[in-house]
């Protein structure tokens, strides 16, 4: 449900909502002087610089307005494809494809958005997320993400030929030959410069930047390479800043950006599911039933959800829990599934759920690449999975013990480096979740003090990224720190849940399904069904969270089936 676009739903007629953006916060969210820094008038008031803004269409994006690109417009930026050269051969730039969404109000700058990967879509990824952004934000800022350079419509693409297998090394022979000079090109600082590029041709002095999981590490190595140009700075689930270096993280002999933290997620899910009836009624653990169904879960139907896959297994279903790690607002979708296979105390449930489950893949920009039925040749940008393994080499090649895999790639010495001690005119605020599955929640305090000219805020949940919506504490620090230079004086943390005291708090919380996301998810399955789907989707969302679960994910349940025809009866 929470890879779905945001959709209002409402029965009444319109209304007219008041959108201006509330006197300055003035003070930290506890209370504490704000640290603003003097209003300094961006060089270009309009935003426009050298760019030539046009519709989105320009990119050969499968309906775009399918993503929610009304109101946006595209262009592309053009970059050196080696801006650190001192001379030699001159090579192609690239063309970074780059979306902006104006400010809804009284215009305070640019807040450029990096959704991480490495690899993803950041035309998508932004598209997605402005909806979600804090109204406060959307009045003040102009909006703006970019295909990092090889991804998705910024071209030339990372290619590595039709069909790659990348579970073979020699793989990497046909991404150095189809991807050419810019598989030398593609590491973290490549990235950075390619921001500062996109900040001069905005035409602004500053810019402001919303930076996840490896746009956190883009981030950094901007604010290193031109601090001249960074605004307000926040870096939400930050990885190990020693990544890139002999002290960083490390699992049989291969470098990572992070240190593993799925299983401290795993476990505070389980404690949680155990804390409430509203995960797993009865007295059965929650480890214990996701044990058994380990090895059972084969053996039961899932006829109730027609697409595939027909059988789940031991496997999908591991996948499918440890997906949900990264979102808790599938937590109560996990639940039904869990209790439907379970089946009040038996393994003779049906799997219908996990399978719809373990078909949804919510990630943004993570299509297959394009293939030519003449040819074979590929014609479209690469996978998420290609385009991740390639920076992935690009970064760490030097520092792999298996050197068949990466060395096989086209390569220059500079590489992702270690987080180091910045000098900038405005703190940096780094955001980390405590049990994030991908970037464990310390990492942002380490990463903090690497750039020694930052602060770190830990939200005590689960999930890969907070910003925005998952908790108003880090919304209101995030907001505070981007409008008002606000600093806090210490490191705070963010509860789970507001106002919860205990684990049977939080947990009661967490596996209800949010009645406002129920009802933009079922708005968005429901639409082209018939009339009046705003008031069917409506009246559904008010219907029990398996109910709910089954008619989002697709799972023909009598008791789903008869809700959505009561549903629309009565709309």
């Amino acid at each position: 449900m929470a890879g779905l676009a945001v959709v209002t739903v409402a029965c009444a007629a319109d209304t007219d909502v008041s959108t201006e953006r509330a006197d300055p916060i003035g003070e930290a969210p506890d209370g504490r002087p704000s640290t603003a820094p003097e209003e300094t008038a961006p060089e270009d008031p309009a935003g426009v610089g050298s760019i030539v803004w046009g519709t989105c269409d320009v990119f050969d994006i499968p309906d775009p307005n399918d993503l929610g690109t009304d109101g946006w417009e595209c262009a592309t930026v053009e970059s050196p494809m080696d801006p650190f050269s001192t001379g030699g051969v001159e090579l192609d730039p690239v063309q970074l494809a780059v979306t902006r969404h104006q400010a809804a109000g009284e215009r305070r700058g640019t807040l450029v958005v990096n959704p991480g990967g490495p690899g993803a879509s950041g035309l998508e990824a932004v598209w997605y997320l402005r909806s979600e952004l804090p109204i406060d934000l959307l009045q003040a800022y102009d909006v703006v993400g970019w295909d990092p350079r090889g991804v998705g419509a910024s071209r030339p693409s990372i290619s590595c030929g039709p069909a790659p297998d990348l579970d073979d090394p020699l793989v990497m022979i046909e991404c150095s030959a189809n991807t050419g000079d810019l598989a030398a090109h593609l590491a973290a600082p490549y990235s950075a410069a390619d921001l500062e590029q996109i900040r001069s041709a905005l035409g602004e002095r500053t810019i402001d930047y919303l930076g996840y999981s490896y746009g956190t590490a883009i981030g950094a190595e901007y604010a290193a390479r031109f601090p001249e140009g960074v605004g307000g700075f926040v870096l939400d689930a930050a990885i190990d800043p020693d990544a890139g270096g002999p002290d960083g993280s490390f699992a049989d002999g291969f470098p990572f950006y992070a240190d593993d933290g799925t299983e401290r997620a795993l476990l505070r899910f389980h404690e949680l599911c155990d804390s409430t009836e509203r995960c797993l009624p009865g007295d059965a653990s929650s480890r214990g039933v996701v044990d058994v169904l380990r090895t059972n879960v084969g053996t039961l139907s899932t006829d109730a959800f027609e697409p595939e896959p027909s059988v789940v297994d031991g496997q999908m279903l591991d996948d499918v829990i440890d997906s949900t790690l990264y979102d808790v607002r599938d937590w109560p979708l996990l639940a039904t599934a869990l209790d439907d296979a379970w089946s009040e105390g038996s393994i003779g449930g049906d799997a219908s759920t996990l399978a719809a489950l373990a078909a949804d893949d919510p990630v943004i920009g993570i299509d297959d690449p394009d293939v030519d039925g003449d040819d074979g040749q590929e014609t479209g940008p690469a996978s998420f999975e290609v385009a991740n393994l390639v920076i992935y080499c690009a970064d760490f090649a030097d520092m792999i013990d298996d050197t068949q895999y990466c060395d096989l790639l086209s390569r220059n010495e500079l590489r992702l480096a270690p987080v180091r001690t910045v000098d900038v005119g405005r703190p940096m605020l780094v955001v980390g979740t405590e049990f994030d599955p991908a970037t464990p929640g310390y990492h942002a305090v380490e990463f903090a003090a690497a750039l020694g000219d930052a602060f770190p805020v830990v939200w005590d949940g689960v999930g890969h990224t907070v910003f925005p919506g998952l908790s108003s504490c880090i919304d209101d620090l995030v907001v505070a720190h981007l409008l008002d230079g606000v600093t806090p004086s210490d490191s705070p943390t963010c509860p789970f849940v507001d106002g919860a005291t205990s684990d049977a708090d939080v947990a009661d919380r967490v596996f209800t399904i949010d009645r406002s996301d129920a009802g933009d998810a079922l708005f968005g399955v429901l639409s082209g069904t018939g009339e009046n789907t705003a008031c069917v989707a409506d009246v559904l969302s008010q219907e029990t969270t398996r109910i709910v679960t089954h008619v989002v994910l697709g799972v023909r349940s009598a008791d789903a089936d008869a809700a959505v025809d009561s549903a629309r009866a009565e709309s």
